[in-house]
């Protein structure tokens, strides 16, 4: 099966159970419970992660 055709079989919008995941971590955010992160935190985190797996795979 090709990548693409998955993504065509999968439809998260008509997925309850997402839809329930979503909606209740969208009104943990609009809350204020959760907080996000800034764009520059979360590549931030990324860059980092990324290096310390490449150089564990020395």
């Amino acid at each position: 099966m090709e990548k693409d055709d998955l993504l065509d079989e999968i439809d998260p919008w008509g997925d309850e159970a997402f839809l329930k995941e979503l909606q209740g971590r969208l009104d943990d955010i609009e809350s204020g419970k959760t907080k996000g992160l800034s764009w520059e935190e979360v590549t931030r985190r990324a860059e980092a992660e990324l290096k310390k797996i490449r150089s564990s795979s020395k």
